[in-house]
């Protein structure tokens, strides 16, 4: 979040019933582990939101101090 923002990460347990599990056909009912992401940035364009679940995309550039080096390694 290069102009600032909160960022929050949240875990809960929760238990999804049998009304939840009709309108998610992927979802089964029982006890669950709830994860969440949000943040205050300034949000994302469409080009990083149809990459966010790639494990290694970035949006910073290539070079010292960007993380990126450590991708070649692998």
């Amino acid at each position: 979040m290069p102009f600032g923002g909160k960022l929050t990460i949240e875990t809960a347990n929760v238990e999804l019933d049998e009304e939840y599990a009709r309108h998610h056909v992927e979802a089964s009912v029982g006890p669950h582990v709830m994860a969440a992401v949000s943040d205050t940035g300034q949000g994302m364009d469409e080009q990083a939101r149809s990459h966010i679940f790639e494990p290694f995309f970035t949006t910073k550039e290539r070079g010292p101090a960007s993380g990126w080096p450590w991708c070649l390694a692998l």
